[in-house]
């Protein structure tokens, strides 16, 4: 072989190895950038993400630390200056930008420019359920409530598997006379997000939510009022056609004293042979399939006990001090990690597919 042409072989391998190496290190740099800010130390995070800065200037993931830096030390302006900056080169990047860039403009008081730039992604991503949700949090705060569980709703249509719209409907619903969607909705959330602070809090709502509707109507006659169409007697709706099969079940005893886990697991399952009697296919629900397919399976118990623990812990602990219903926990742990609640955009639910 020609000297020159070693010559010119090696010094691209060692150009090639150089700029591997390089890149090591800036990753090695952005990596520890992100341990330092998750332990509090914002000095430390910019130090390491501008020393990786000076070795890869271009590099949009610096870039993109250094504004969620910024975001985090409250210095939206900066934050906001190098994300519009990152999308005006290039508006393909992911929808992560589009996030950070509208929190940061919400945070900085700037609302109409959060909901432009949570659109504009939308535009780019229209399958996010992150920015319909985010956008849904501004229009929040705008108090524009209408348009809030619209972007959640769209959100859920969209992007089924993402939890967050479903948390911030079953709230939001909680605040109108159509308690059945805080139900639905909340059951969802805590199927697609489990163990956390906010399954605690929606395990309690769900079981206030029974206990708190449970009244006499003025004909005297008890039962569940969670939807305004049953008030209105009308039957042809999803809303009161669920509260009136859910009534069907409940015994004589059960309004005289506070409603127990146990007795809603009773109703639950009594609603589930109803519901499936009828076969009404206009109502099909996944997440009643999926509670169907509990029932079926001898685990409709356990996770009732499940969805409700938090609302009446003290039940919910007797219960699983007898060996017997600690195994059908563990059962139902089993079964749900092999088989979770799935739900895809051609079987997602929301309010608006019930209406007719």
């Amino acid at each position: 072989m020609p000297k020159h042409y070693f010559f010119l072989i090696f010094s691209i391998t060692s150009l090639s190895l150089h700029s591997q190496t390089a890149s090591l290190k800036v990753q090695k740099m952005v990596n520890r950038a992100k341990d330092s800010l998750n332990v509090g130390s914002i000095e430390a995070s910019f130090k390491l993400l501008n020393s990786a800065e000076k070795l890869a200037p271009k590099n949009k993931e610096i870039q993109f630390e250094k504004a969620y830096v910024y975001y985090v030390d409250t210095q939206y302006d900066k934050s906001i200056e190098i994300l519009k900056n990152l999308l005006e080169v290039d508006s393909t990047l992911n929808e992560n930008y589009y996030v950070l860039l509208g929190n940061s403009y919400d945070l900085n008081h700037e609302s109409d420019s959060a909901v432009y730039v949570y659109k504009k992604g939308i535009s780019k991503f229209p399958n996010s359920g992150r920015l319909r949700y985010e956008n849904g949090v501004v229009a929040y705060g705008m108090q524009q409530y209408n348009k809030a569980v619209l972007s959640w709703e769209e959100g859920v249509k969209k992007d089924p598997m993402y939890a967050d719209n479903y948390y911030m409907l079953a709230k939001t619903m909680n605040f109108t006379q159509e308690k059945i969607w805080v139900l639905l909705y909340g059951e969802l959330f805590m199927n697609l997000e489990q163990n956390t602070e906010r399954t605690s809090e929606i395990s309690k709502l769900l079981f206030e939510t029974y206990r708190a509707n449970l009244i006499k109507s003025k004909n005297n006659k008890r039962g569940f009022y969670l939807t305004k169409s049953l008030a209105e007697n009308s039957n042809q709706t999803f809303e009161a056609y669920f509260n009136q099969l859910l009534n069907e079940g409940i015994t004589e005893e059960v309004p005289q004293r506070k409603v127990t886990i146990q007795d809603l697991y009773i109703l639950q399952n009594e609603f589930l042979k109803r519901w499936y009697t009828t076969n009404n296919p206009k109502f099909d629900f996944v997440l009643l399939n999926y509670q169907k397919e509990l029932q079926e399976n001898g685990l409709l118990e356990a996770y009732t006990y499940w969805l409700l623990s938090e609302g009446n812990f003290e039940e919910f602990d007797a219960w699983m001090s007898n060996p017997i219903n600690s195994k059908k926990m563990e059962n139902l742990s089993k079964y749900v990690i092999v088989h979770p609640l799935q739900v895809k955009p051609e079987n997602s639910i929301t309010r608006k597919d019930f209406i007719h």
